[in-house]
């Protein structure tokens, strides 16, 4: 009985281990398209590729935060301004299910903020002073303190 018990515990703990892996390994192979991607279809390729992932593991908010981030790249690259609003709106579902996961993550405030002024230029008369208080919220947010503390947030505020 004992034996059969042990060879169940470790049947359990080799599967664990192999999704694990399995989703490391996704995201590993997925990230490293994101960073050699340079055009407008790798992008959305890589952003599919994270929403594929996001769907699999759906605890995870890595997966969702990278869909996103991919989406706000090809905010920035689309240049008819009419097609930004449907790609910053589905970056912002991303988003929105990834603060559902991680509430806290500082990350995701970071990037919350990389998506505002991609929805500025579309009509920066109209959406300026909105976007830039709602941009300086997700920067302030408490849990971005820290990066603040270090320097971090001019950095980021320097690549918006």
């Amino acid at each position: 009985m004992k034996t059969i018990l042990v060879l169940l515990l470790a049947t359990f703990l080799l599967n664990t281990s192999a999704a694990e892996n399995k989703y490391e390994q996704a995201m590993g192979k997925a990230v490293e398209k994101l960073n050699q991607a340079t055009m407008l279809d790798d992008f959305i390729e890589a952003a599919n590729t994270f929403e594929r992932i996001s769907n699999m593991e759906q605890k995870e908010w890595l997966p969702l935060y990278y869909a996103a981030y991919s989406q706000i790249i090809v905010s920035y690259q689309e240049q008819d301004l009419t097609k930004r609003d449907p790609i910053l709106d589905k970056a912002q579902q991303f988003l929105d299910k990834a603060f559902k996961i991680a509430p806290k993550e500082s990350e995701l405030f970071a990037l919350q903020a990389f998506l505002y002024p991609s929805r500025i230029v579309v009509d920066p008369m109209a959406r300026g002073m909105e976007y830039m208080g709602i941009m300086n919220q997700a920067l302030e947010m408490p849990f971005n303190k820290i990066l603040k503390i270090h320097g971090v947030t001019i950095y980021v505020l320097l690549q918006l």
